[in-house]
């Protein structure tokens, strides 16, 4: 129709118009910058067109190994010396990696990431297991842990990476890495019910790792399979931060669960009624949870 014409017309030149204005703003130097963004955009941008970018230094240390890939082909004696702090799984980036001529360990770690987020399982079994001989490294370790096919093996390379974490104090990266490879393990032991490594691993731990929600679940759990209900309960109803378990989210449902069991246990409680009883007399605490919902309800004060 007429005005249906009149109108496309009047988009199409305010849509000119918006492409001109938007490109003369693109051209204009900014009198001051207010933020600077994450690299990763100018990154694959550079990597795709070939231009060349400027990366802010909050960024530099993530951002220095692509750079340095995308510049010269391979990786100096600097990424090479540490852990890396990103990856890149694009397949033109692992197309770049693998037309690197440089043999190093961290290629090859790099090439076995992309692989196996892609659902590869041997070629990257085989990579991670060169760069770990070449450069012992816990991401190596880690990747081989849960690239493996049975608990007993996976447990040996996680052990493997825990020892790597603690030998190299000079890694940058060093104490993240220490945080999620023990909240990684943790979990690992939780998941196939193996206490006895669990209570041993959660034993020997450094002080500073305590307040980890991971380290602090297994110690309930141990709590619970060694008949300990008092412990237990203290640490499900604890009012300090280390009562907060901010990285449970939806499965604090587990720690209600924990809770009820403990409560039932100290109160010696076996038949149906009296299991009922220590449940009423003793209700979820607010800090892991509304009695009246699975993990979030009006009044709940965490949530």
């Amino acid at each position: 129709s007429t005005i249906a014409n009149g109108i496309n017309h009047f988009l199409l030149k305010q849509g000119d118009f918006a492409t001109v204005e938007l490109q003369r703003l693109a051209e204009t130097e900014p009198l001051e910058i207010l933020a600077t963004g994450m690299p990763w955009g100018a990154v694959d941008r550079a990597n795709f067109s070939g231009l060349s970018f400027v990366v802010s230094d909050e960024y530099l240390d993530e951002a220095r190994p692509w750079l340095e890939l995308f510049a010269n082909g391979s990786f100096s004696d600097l990424s090479l010396s540490r852990a890396p702090l990103s990856y890149q799984i694009d397949p033109l980036w692992l197309e770049r990696l693998r037309n690197s001529t440089q043999d190093s360990w961290l290629r090859d770690l790099h090439i076995a990431v992309a692989l196996t987020e892609s659902g590869d399982v041997n070629e990257p079994k085989r990579l991670f297991l060169r760069s770990f001989h070449t450069r012992p490294s816990v991401v190596a370790a880690r990747c081989l842990a849960i690239l493996q096919t049975s608990t007993h093996d996976a447990w040996e390379w996680y052990q493997r990476a825990w020892t790597v974490a603690f030998d190299d104090r000079e890694e940058p990266a060093r104490d993240r890495l220490i945080r999620n490879l023990a909240t990684e393990i943790a979990y690992f032991l939780q998941g196939i019910h193996d206490y006895p490594n669990l209570n041993t691993f959660i034993k020997a731990l450094p002080p500073h790792l305590n307040d980890l929600d991971a380290i602090l679940t297994s110690k309930i759990m141990l709590s619970l399979v060694h008949d300990d209900p008092t412990t237990a309960i203290a640490m499900l109803n604890d009012t300090s931060p280390l009562g907060c378990f901010p990285t449970i989210a939806s499965e604090r449902w587990t720690l209600m669960q924990w809770w009820f069991t403990a409560v039932e246990k100290q109160a010696n409680a076996t038949s149906p009624v009296e299991r009922h009883r220590a449940r009423k007399s003793h209700p979820v605490p607010r800090n892991i949870g509304c009695p009246y919902n699975n993990y979030s309800a009006a009044g709940c004060t965490y949530w």
